[in-house]
């Protein structure tokens, strides 16, 4: 939702998903996203970490890489 939709606080993720208890439930569902780096918390706002999707796709295209080495074929995406 906040990838597509762009930074939204605690209380529009919590309306629009019908989550009670508003910030501290969404930052309870949001927690390891955050841990993850794709979701970053700035001036009461949660933003998508655009930095992530280049990380992610890095990590899958090695992978990919070390995959074929061993002989397997990858299919799918860019990879």
């Amino acid at each position: 939702m906040i990838k597509v939709q762009g930074p939204l606080t605690a209380q529009q993720i919590s309306v629009a998903l019908d989550v009670p208890g508003a910030s501290g439930r969404v930052w309870a569902l949001l927690k390891n996203d955050i841990r993850l780096g794709r979701i970053v918390a700035r001036e009461g706002q949660f933003h998508w970490s655009w930095a992530y999707d280049v990380q992610m796709q890095t990590k899958l295209r090695d992978a990919a890489k070390l995959l074929r080495r061993h002989g397997y074929v990858v299919t799918g995406g860019e990879l």
